[in-house]
């Protein structure tokens, strides 16, 4: 029996209804809505007794919302031959611009209009999604609060991370400069800084940074309107002259300990010490050099297949003595030379001879094939040039001409050989 109870609607499905999805358990095989209201009680008789079973069902109705196409922007590598999208992210766009729950929505992609339409040949909604094809769009299926929405265009945008020199750099700040700044620059002057957005740790939007303190500065840097970043770092360094503690004799008889001391500007310096029972003294004369991370060229020398070597030339702001090593910061040599090395990438690394202030740089030595025969045999059957890093972004063409000057091959680094 029911009494005084709202108008009721009939729902057969009780798991959908046209304005919304209905968060309820059905009582029987049909389930009973109130007109504008979200609870309402049933009374059925379940036995002959006077005690019915009263029942309680709370109905939550949601407005379907209506989705705008998007985009998708994936970022990549210039070497990179296809871009990968996460098209997990669609959900929380399309969430925001609704202002959805997340958890509330479902999406099932298709490459195509006509695919999503009949829900043929579904994609995979995959955080790596790559777009191996060529794709310019993909086209979801938006399911919200459990009912079919709509299909929305998602746009497939491909945008390069910027190519410039990412290597970690020491730079050292001399206290004896103090207050003045020097200046840290993001892109050292081998690229167009109008291509490029910049946002520095500290807050800066220049290609350049002054700085008069110690620390770690990073800049992202990224393509002019695009969202692609990628970060540099400075680690900045404060030092100055110094020299070490030091025992003298004084008169073969009494010793002294000449400690260490701090100056803020290299040149001689002039200690006397005095013995004050025996009047007895001693000079001491103390010369304080300046030193700065080093900063070179690498210079390739290849006057034979088989005698091919590196040499290293300071530019004149580097101030010291230095001493080199390669690959690995061990086993320094005096030597700027390094001979008979083979093809293949190598680091060079420069310090001064007190150890300090280690920088680096990475070369690659280039061997190329005298001859090759392709004939199939799997030994000599491609002809290209080793040496070369994998990672390097230098386009380099090569070219293969017959002795009559007619081309026969063009390819690039970046190829097979």
């Amino acid at each position: 029996m029911i009494s005084e109870v709202p108008p009721l609607l009939e729902v057969d499905n009780y798991r959908r209804a046209a304005i919304g999805y209905l968060k309820a358990s059905p009582l029987g095989d049909k389930l009973l809505i109130a007109h504008n209201t979200t609870n309402f009680d049933q009374s059925e008789t379940q036995n002959a007794g006077d005690c019915p079973l009263i029942s309680i069902a709370q109905v939550t109705f949601n407005k379907s919302p209506e989705y705008n196409d998007t985009e998708l922007i994936a970022c990549k590598d210039v070497q990179e031959d296809f871009a990968t999208f996460d098209l997990t992210e669609i959900k929380t766009i399309l969430a925001n611009d609704v202002q959805v729950n997340p958890n509330e929505i479902n999406l099932n992609f298709y490459k195509s209009f006509e695919d999503a339409e009949l829900e043929n040949n579904p994609i995979p909604t995959s955080p790596s999604f790559i777009n191996t094809e060529g794709l310019e769009s993909l086209f979801a299926i938006v399911i919200t609060f459990g009912i079919y929405t709509s299909i929305v265009k998602v746009e497939l945008t491909i945008q390069e991370f910027p190519y410039v020199n990412l290597d970690d750099e020491l730079v050292i700040y001399c206290l004896e400069d103090f207050p003045n700044p020097i200046v840290l620059d993001a892109l050292k002057g081998d690229e167009n800084s109008s291509n490029y957005q910049f946002l520095w740790s500290t807050g800066e939007t220049s290609p350049f940074l002054e700085i008069n303190s110690s620390g770690e500065y990073s800049v992202n840097i990224r393509f002019v309107g695009e969202d692609c970043p990628v970060t540099k770092i400075f680690n900045v360094e404060e030092s100055q002259p110094t020299f070490n503690s030091e025992t003298i004799n004084l008169c073969d008889t009494y010793q002294y300990t000449l400690e260490m001391n701090e100056f803020n500007q290299a040149g001689l310096y002039r200690v006397e010490i005095k013995e004050p029972n025996y009047n007895c003294s001693v000079f001491k004369t103390i010369e304080v050099t300046e030193s700065n991370i080093a900063d070179f060229e690498v210079n390739l020398e290849d006057s034979s297949r088989d005698n091919k070597s590196i040499e290293i030339t300071l530019n004149p702001s580097s101030l010291s003595i230095y001493e080199y090593a390669l690959n690995e910061p061990i086993n320094f040599q005096e030597c700027n030379r390094f001979e008979n090395l083979n093809p293949s990438e190598y680091i060079v690394y420069v310090r001064d001879q007190l150890g300090r202030g280690v920088s680096q740089k990475t070369v690659s030595v280039l061997g190329i094939m005298e001859f090759f025969t392709p004939n199939g045999d799997g030994i000599n059957d491609i002809w290209k040039i080793s040496g070369i890093s994998g990672t390097n972004q230098e386009n380099i063409q090569m070219e293969v001409y017959d002795r009559y000057g007619k081309l026969l091959a063009s390819f690039t680094n970046q190829d097979r050989g």
